[in-house]
């Protein structure tokens, strides 16, 4: 009697474990029905003869002849986990690719995910992007895709403080907006290119088959002409003798300049000064900077905004320091393996194709609410332009010899409202 009671207690005691555990563990189910609809939910009970699920609190019974399949729904961070787990520690494609998919869920108009878990997708986008900038820190496209996972991120701590600190309904007087508006840091010139620098990007896209007109100083002839390094160089050979530096100096300039070339003379490259621009730079001073780049991308990534990276200066787009600059940065700028401006395959030129319906671009731009397309396709006679324009750049790509680095002062953080009492912003990881 003693130990069928004691097996009699022993039982209840599992039962209730069991049931304690079905209470707590609450299972999530994704139900597939025969007509291809699915269904997300919490499991409530299944049976032979149907399955009752918990649908915004509301158990509903589906019958058994309505179930195609029913499959256990793994949560955001274990699906998250599963396909970290399958990815090499060197797969920078599969780690944006896995960092797209984490900015998806946390769409604000996503419905499989409570907020509390678009703002996990968000976090972790940023973690595993992070991860990819560290081994490829030109990456375009995971800098962009960070820069506004974090704005998301930002944009929900506002919320969340307003609707804390809010007493009663205010009529829509623009102060939200107000709070997100972010002040503009004023260009100055040490931002930008100086004049040496811009010379001599002109000089590495200059074509001497145009007969520019280009300037070497007396001054650079003669330290030309002194330098025991080319003086014996089959290029001067021509010039040897006591009036050979002469007839150098009577040369035309692009004459000389190609002398310079031919020595591989590039310390002294930027000596000479270019008075013809070449007609590359001049056609995106004049038409891409100021049309494409600043009114069309410097609506999101103009420079001395908190906004998404890559910059560009949107200010006196037509001067030769501010277009110049631009210029430079986007021919540094990489998206992976994929280039800003890419002279092999103009086509193929992110800047290209980040302008293109998402319908049409081989390498469409990362998804942003709003935005309109610059091209409607790649029948656009713009569109076709601009494959032109990077057709005429110097091929292969020049290195140039210029030290630039985007000034990084940071710009006053927009005013937010007082987060309540012992309440900690979230951080970013």
């Amino acid at each position: 009697m003693i130990a069928f009671r004691f097996r009699h207690l022993l039982l209840a005691a599992v039962v209730a474990t069991c049931f304690a555990a079905s209470i707590t563990s609450a299972k999530q189910v994704v139900l597939t029905l025969k007509d291809g609809r699915k269904v997300n939910g919490e499991l409530v009970s299944e049976t032979p003869n149907g399955v009752v699920v918990k649908i915004a609190n509301i158990a509903t019974t589906f019958p058994r002849n309505m179930i195609a399949r029913v499959d256990t729904k793994l949560t955001l961070t274990e699906q998250y986990e599963q396909q970290l787990a399958r990815l090499a520690k060197d797969d920078i494609a599969g780690r944006y690719k896995l960092a797209q998919w984490l900015f998806e869920q946390g769409e604000p108009t996503a419905t499989e995910w409570s907020n509390k878990e678009k703002d996990t997708a968000d976090k972790l986008a940023v973690k595993q992007l992070d991860w990819l900038l560290k081994d490829d820190p030109r990456n375009m496209q995971a800098k962009m895709l960070r820069g506004m996972a974090i704005k998301r991120i930002q944009d929900r701590q506002i919320s969340q403080t307003t609707a804390a600190t809010a007493t009663t309904p205010k009529p829509s007087t623009g102060t939200s907006s107000k709070r997100l508006a972010v002040p503009t840091k004023a260009m100055s010139k040490n931002d930008l290119l100086n004049a040496q620098q811009v010379n001599l990007l002109k000089i590495y896209e200059i074509d001497l088959g145009t007969k520019p007109k280009i300037v070497l100083p007396p001054a650079s002839v003669k330290k030309l002409f002194d330098d025991q390094r080319y003086r014996a160089d089959p290029a001067l050979a021509s010039f040897q003798g006591r009036n050979g530096e002469a007839r150098f100096r009577n040369l035309p300039g692009h004459e000389q300049l190609a002398i310079l070339f031919e020595l591989r003379a590039r310390d002294m490259y930027g000596d000479a000064v270019v008075r013809t621009e070449p007609q590359p730079l001049k056609e995106f001073r004049t038409k891409i900077n100021p049309q494409y780049i600043v009114r069309y991308c410097g609506e999101c990534h103009a420079y001395g905004k908190e906004d998404h990276p890559p910059v560009f200066f949107t200010r006196k787009p037509n001067s030769e320091e501010a277009a110049y600059t631009n210029f430079l940065l986007l021919s540094r700028m990489t998206g992976g393996a994929r280039h800003m401006i890419d002279r092999q395959d103009a086509a193929e030129s992110l800047l290209l194709q980040f302008g293109l319906p998402r319908t049409e671009a081989k390498f469409p731009h990362p998804e942003v609410k709003g935005m309109k397309q610059y091209f409607t396709g790649t029948k656009d006679r713009r569109y076709l332009d601009m494959v032109n324009w990077v057709k005429k750049l110097y091929f292969p790509a020049p290195n140039y010899p210029i030290s630039y680095t985007l000034p990084t002062k940071k710009v006053p953080a927009a005013p937010r409202a007082k987060a309540p009492a012992k309440t900690a912003p979230a951080k970013v990881n």
